[in-house]
């Protein structure tokens, strides 16, 4: 395997409520259905989610309509240049920033992806 997404879902605050890994390979949006199914059974009470614009298409909106989720695309639209913050989807960068900081996920030390992660949600 030559790489991996990390598909991640944090609460308002930043903080980590599920990690999806996937290969590199993976479709954002393939990548979040399962993570999105999981979370929908270990937090009841979520309601809202904002995702990335790659996080769009049948498979999620199958997920909107299976859940009950609402799910809002943030999108960067095409005539923006250069840093611009959007709503909402600033917390979860901020996150990636987080976890970027920590040695063992700055770079691919693990072989397999079951390795990689071995909890993603508490069972």
């Amino acid at each position: 395997m030559s790489g991996r997404k990390r598909h991640l879902l944090v609460d308002v605050m930043g903080m980590l409520l599920g990690v999806q890994i996937t290969p590199a390979s993976t479709q954002d949006r393939d990548g979040a259905v399962p993570l999105l199914r999981e979370a929908h059974r270990e937090y009841p009470t979520l309601k809202h989610i904002w995702a990335d614009g790659a996080y769009h298409g049948s498979v999620i909106d199958k997920v909107r309509a299976d859940t009950g989720l609402t799910i809002e695309i943030v999108k960067r639209t095409d005539d923006l240049r250069g840093l611009v913050v959007l709503p909402r989807r600033w917390v979860v960068e901020r996150t990636n920033g987080w976890l970027c900081k920590w040695r063992l996920l700055n770079k691919e030390y693990e072989r397999t992806l079951e390795s990689a992660a071995p909890m993603s949600f508490t069972q």
